[in-house]
């Protein structure tokens, strides 16, 4: 019988490490001083159950884990986990699988993808494979919250070693053993039939070659398992000290900083003594990266990197990543805020919150921590209302979200919108465009609020706020339109509009909401249509050569004014069709 087999839950991975005895254990420092930056917010995590989870972590059982994935029991010397060694990573594939089976009471997939190694002579196709298992939930909430690291690993900085990769040792103790121990001891800890999710356990191979196994999983994913996935925590290098201190980092994106956010407070609750420093927006060097690209909330766990994102690590991929240069007390209290931070998401009652990160400015298509613009920038508000609760919405509750904007003019309201709450764990959303003409010149303040009637909820953490300036603007443009607007007649009949201080050349382009360019004119005396000052309106039909009629919508422009001796003034708006 394979000795894996006889593991019990509840039972560390400490049993099986009688056959790497010989090894000699890494020294420990126990050392944990200070804070990370903190943003609190108002939740109900279940405190008692996230620590109890998080004191269950044995640092014995992630030792022992990583020795075995860095050292073969049967000859004591250093493995490879390279993807290319097909036999040696598919016989651990199995010894991971069984793990996951007796921690979590389900079968274990194993999903195969192939890989391609181009080479003088013709391509050589290997096969690798990813690890999922789920932990079941109670059925309260549908989707899944994924959990994962990739146990492939590379030793290509020792000199020689892609010469020499089918012989020479690519142990992978930090990178990435220490993440997979981190997945392995979460699923030991969880208790089935708790959460109101499924967790689902996945470990990637073919990372170090470019993501490859969660590029793979994450574009199947929906095909194989058809969940939603809520969320996804990766731990990639969680064992290295640093400079004697016990403290990690949590790597994010703007759009998953909601999910940084609650893991930050859980912080609070399982280990606040433990430094955590949040990168956002983080590198999207390990596998969250193949999640952010489907817009699917990723964060990861790691030790500390240097400034610009730098692993400091001075063994990672070469064959010195051993297991005696691990801190297994620093890897423990991260696994063990992962694990707290999940058991804390029992069942609680559904509490509606704004969170600061669900405030998002948007420029080009994408989340931006850019918060100076000009004037004919297009800017847009992301607003995501969130249930941070265990528990769907009781039916009868209401959501009425307000924005408001407060500028040199005064104070607007953008928008006012009434919504049902969302369901647990996710959030309702709105977007906003904004077209910063001269109006927005200057300096900026917006505000979003909701009111929750129908449903208990805590008020505190029911406004976020953000700030903008814009610069630029014009002398030569007093004003722009379309007429009529709405269009309700044929495009090229309406007339486009430009009210003039002193004569200028112009440039109009059009968009649709999605950011499609519909076409283009110039006008003025360098293009032969003349303008003046004053009021020019000037027919559709007359200047855009390309457009026929255009569909029922709304739709962006954007000006530029070119002055004698003088570059260009941006300016933007918006009409409306109506067929």
């Amino acid at each position: 019988m394979n000795i894996v087999s006889i593991i019990r839950r509840r039972v560390g991975f400490l049993s099986v490490c009688t056959a790497v005895a010989a090894v000699m254990l890494a020294p420990l420092s126990l050392s944990s001083t200070g804070q990370g930056p903190w943003i609190s917010q108002e939740s109900k995590p279940n405190r008692t159950r996230a620590r109890a989870a998080a004191a269950e972590v044995s640092r014995d059982s992630i030792e022992a884990m990583v020795r075995f994935l860095s050292i073969d029991p049967a000859t004591t010397e250093y493995r490879s986990r390279f993807t290319y060694r097909e036999a040696e990573l598919h016989e651990i594939a199995d010894s991971l699988s069984i793990y996951l089976e007796r921690y979590t009471g389900n079968t274990a997939d194993q999903v195969p993808f192939t890989v391609t190694q181009g080479r003088e002579g013709g391509d050589t196709t290997y096969t690798a494979e990813n690890i999922a298992c789920r932990l079941d939930g109670s059925g309260e909430v549908s989707g899944v919250f994924m959990v994962g690291a990739h146990y492939d690993a590379i030793g290509f900085r020792t000199q020689g070693w892609l010469d020499n990769w089918q012989t020479w040792p690519a142990p992978g103790a930090d990178d990435n053993a220490t993440g997979v121990a981190a997945v392995l001891e979460i699923a030991r800890v969880l208790d089935p039939g708790v959460l109101p999710f499924d967790i689902m356990f996945v470990l990637f191979s073919g990372e170090e070659l470019g993501l490859l196994g969660s590029e793979d999983f994450a574009e199947r994913f929906d095909g194989l398992y058809g969940d939603e996935i809520i969320g996804v925590i990766n731990l990639d290098m969680i064992g290295y000290l640093v400079d004697g201190t016990e403290k990690g980092d949590l790597v994010t994106n703007y759009s998953s900083g909601w999910l940084a956010d609650l893991i930050m407070e859980a912080r609070e609750t399982v280990d606040p003594g433990l430094p955590i420093m949040l990168v956002k927006p983080g590198g999207g060097n390990s596998d969250h990266r193949s999640f952010w690209d489907r817009g699917i909330p990723a964060v990861m766990f790691s030790e500390p990197f240097r400034d610009g994102l730098h692993v400091i690590y001075p063994y990672y991929h070469t064959v010195n990543d051993t297991p005696d240069r691990i801190d297994y007390g620093q890897a423990a209290r991260i696994t063990g805020l992962a694990a707290g931070f999940l058991a804390g998401l029992e069942e609680s009652a559904a509490e509606v919150a704004l969170l600061q990160s669900d405030l998002l400015f948007v420029r080009h298509g994408n989340p931006t921590g850019l918060r100076e613009f000009e004037v004919g920038d297009s800017l847009y508000l992301d607003i995501r209302m969130r249930n941070l609760g265990g528990s769907n919405p009781i039916p009868g509750g209401e959501l009425e979200l307000t924005v408001t904007i407060e500028n040199a003019h005064g104070t607007q309201t953008l928008r006012y919108y009434d919504m049902d709450p969302p369901n647990a764990l996710r959030s309702v959303d709105v977007t906003i465009p904004i077209l910063l003409d001269d109006s927005y010149a200057g300096q900026n303040n917006v505000t979003a609020t909701v009111d929750v009637t129908g449903i208990d909820d805590l008020p505190g953490n029911n406004t976020a706020a953000g700030e903008f300036s814009v610069g630029g603007g014009a002398t030569a443009v007093i004003g722009h339109h379309f007429q009529p607007n709405p269009v309700t007649d044929s495009f090229l009949s309406a007339s486009f509009c430009i009210h003039l201080a002193n004569e200028v050349n112009v440039s109009i382009e059009f968009f649709n909401l999605e950011g499609d360019r519909i076409d283009s004119a110039k006008i003025g005396n360098a293009w032969g249509v003349p303008l003046h000052t004053g009021l020019n309106c000037i027919p559709c039909g007359d200047i855009f050569k390309k457009t026929g009629e255009l569909v029922s919508g709304v739709y962006i422009y954007r000006i530029r004014a070119f002055e004698a001796g003088g570059g260009a003034k941006v300016f933007t708006g918006q009409f409306a069709v109506q067929n």
